[in-house]
């Protein structure tokens, strides 16, 4: 086993008690072997989360992911999504929370619990309402998941940061839209009033926004490691093909399809945008080109994805204000964007970066 190079990673808040980092990697329980080296490395932990469709064997799976994490990584942060609110089978969040799924996390000898939550659908206020009372019942330390219609945030923040602040538990959000919520107009300021809620709140199932909530005061911010475990997606679009591998191209804070990644490598291979000097990076010595040149890129293009995250993120935790870095980060990654030109077009920032550029940059968490 080996420490991690850098030393855990805190942004802003601190961390949940009982846990060394705020930053987190989401992946599916199977996917353990790829994510020791990269917990070892960089300081962060893992949610592992259970396909939605098949739980047949999920305990069983959880059990041997966790025991694998614990014995190639030194005190690892690991929390577990139970998923159920994704999926076409997904159930509603009036179904409440399963004390024996509690009992089971606890069982793994897990610092944290993470309720089993359906879905609340935008405007369920008594589905909302049931998962925080039966929460509420619940001694301990548990992490309410509160699996939302993005409605939630552009429409009725104020009604879900006075539900929060009602109970005593921290939530962790997970934000439903068909490509992604953090783009839509309203989302971003909704999710800072929220942050500022009395007990912790997190946000599970994202992007590179994952940064931008730590940011502002998230006690959890977790990056998946795929496209489905970014975002929740609707169950009307039948999310079912498998979407092509991507990484995070640190200067413009955007996950980018490698093979557009490789497009803009051979149009200009110089451009400083191409950079990268996280832990795995380094050991190559030119930046991201060796993931795009790699002929199974996917593990490679994840690893440095949560990498070059994790040192962004140390990047906001020395800062004086980590808000108004963030909001400068997604600016100037904004306009790198233009200097990358492929077929003589240039690259459109995805709309996430304007909404948090935009912001008032003040830190609102606890």
């Amino acid at each position: 086993m080996t420490a991690a190079q850098t030393g855990p990673a805190v942004i802003a808040s601190p961390p949940l008690d009982g846990m060394s980092t705020s930053l987190f990697v989401q992946t599916r329980c199977d996917s353990c072997l790829g994510i020791t080296e990269l917990m070892s490395k960089v300081g962060i932990g893992v949610v592992y989360t259970f396909n939605g469709n098949s739980r047949s064997n999920a305990f069983n799976r959880t059990r041997m992911a966790i025991c694998h994490t614990r014995d190639n990584v030194d005190a690892p942060d690991i929390l577990v999504d139970a998923a159920r609110y994704s999926g076409k089978n997904r159930i509603p969040a009036s179904r409440g929370i399963s004390p024996e799924w509690i009992s089971h996390q606890r069982g793994l000898g897990l610092p944290w619990a993470l309720t089993d939550s359906g879905y609340c659908a935008a405007g369920d206020r008594e589905g909302l309402r049931s998962l925080l009372r039966d929460a509420s019942a619940l001694p301990g330390r548990v992490v309410v998941v509160l699996a939302l219609a993005h409605e939630w945030l552009t429409d009725d923040a104020d009604l879900l940061r006075a539900e929060i602040d009602e109970q005593d538990h921290p939530v962790a959000i997970v934000l439903e839209h068909p490509e992604d919520p953090c783009g839509k107009t309203g989302v971003v300021p909704g999710l800072v009033h929220v942050l500022g809620a009395d007990a912790p709140v997190g946000l599970l199932r994202a992007d590179t926004s994952a940064l931008g909530a730590l940011a502002h005061g998230a006690s959890i911010g977790a990056v998946g490691t795929t496209s489905g475990l970014r975002h929740l997606f609707p169950v009307s679009d039948g999310h079912g093909r498998t979407p092509p591998d991507a990484l995070v191209v640190p200067d413009l804070l955007t996950y980018i399809h490698i093979a557009k990644v490789r497009d803009a490598l051979v149009a200009d291979p110089h451009l400083d945008a191409w950079a990268c000097d996280c832990a795995f990076c380094r050991e190559h010595g030119d930046g991201i080109a060796w993931i795009a040149a790699s002929p199974a890129p996917g593990l490679p293009a994840f690893q440095h994805s949560a990498a070059s995250l994790a040192r962004i993120g140390r990047t906001l935790a020395a800062a004086d204000d980590p808000a108004r870095a963030w909001a400068g980060m997604c600016r100037q990654a904004q306009a790198d964007h233009f200097t990358i030109i492929v077929n003589g077009k240039e690259w459109r920032s995805k709309p996430f970066l304007r909404r948090w550029a935009e912001l008032t940059p003040t830190r609102t968490g606890v």
